[in-house]
């Protein structure tokens, strides 16, 4: 019998189906915040447990990590401390890393920061090539699992806003005379590139914009150097009157 449906035929029939829709960013926006601090937990106590070797050894780990409300102090004690125990050049390496993350007056690219990273290791540098670089990897791996880098600013941040409210409170332990490490850091970087910028109140804004974009290309560093050294000499002061 022949059908008495007179609706158009569906114009799509015999094309490719639709792509998938990627629904990571549904999951994240459906995520709240509960869900994705146990999940943070989960990722630190998993990293716990992977220098193990022995069942014993998990099983006794598994007993000590933190529980209720101050599992999550606990747990970046915990991280800092693995971070600690490591060998002192990658030891050295996390603290310079988290010193910036954590006290940049704003996100750093990971251009900026390897940049950055290379200058306050070897403050006797005049010029700084690809090979004075620490592989992004590596700067990854020392801090522990406590740093990101976004997929679409590429900036490096801390994976977590419980970890900046953990360093803000423990400043002292972690971060003493920090200030004063980030503006000499900025400065030397000025001194061996553009030295004229030292003397500009507002650093690349009174370039045209231009020739602003064309020194950061050619150094990605030097902006946030020039902008924000005097910021850092600031907060040594502000350090001394604490």
């Amino acid at each position: 019998m022949r059908s008495t449906n007179h609706e158009a035929p569906d114009q799509n029939l015999g094309t490719r189906p639709p792509r998938r829709r990627n629904v990571r960013p549904i999951l994240r926006l459906s995520m709240g915040t509960a869900e994705i601090y146990r999940f943070l937990l989960a990722k630190f106590h998993f990293e716990a447990i992977q220098g193990e070797l022995t069942v014993n050894a998990v099983r006794n780990t598994l007993k000590s990590l933190p529980q209720g409300l101050d599992a999550t102090t606990q747990t970046y004690v915990d991280v800092m401390a693995r971070i600690e125990q490591q060998d002192a050049d990658s030891r050295t390496l996390a603290r310079y890393v988290l010193t910036w993350i954590v006290l940049g007056h704003r996100p750093l690219k990971v251009l900026e920061l390897l940049r950055a990273l290379a200058m306050m290791a070897n403050p006797g540098l005049q010029t700084i090539t690809d090979d004075d670089l620490t592989e992004e990897s590596r700067v990854l791996s020392v801090c522990a699992g406590l740093i990101v880098v976004d997929s679409v600013s590429q900036t490096v941040r801390l994976i977590h806003y419980t970890a900046q409210q953990y360093f803000d409170d423990n400043r002292e332990k972690w971060f003493e005379n920090a200030s004063l490490s980030l503006s000499r850091t900025c400065v030397k970087y000025l001194l061996i590139s553009k030295p004229d910028l030292l003397m500009l109140r507002r650093g690349l804004g009174s370039f045209l914009s231009s020739e602003r974009e064309r020194m950061i290309s050619e150094d990605p560093f030097l902006g946030y150097a020039a902008r924000y050294w005097g910021h850092h000499v600031a907060d040594v002061q502000t350090d001394i009157e604490m």
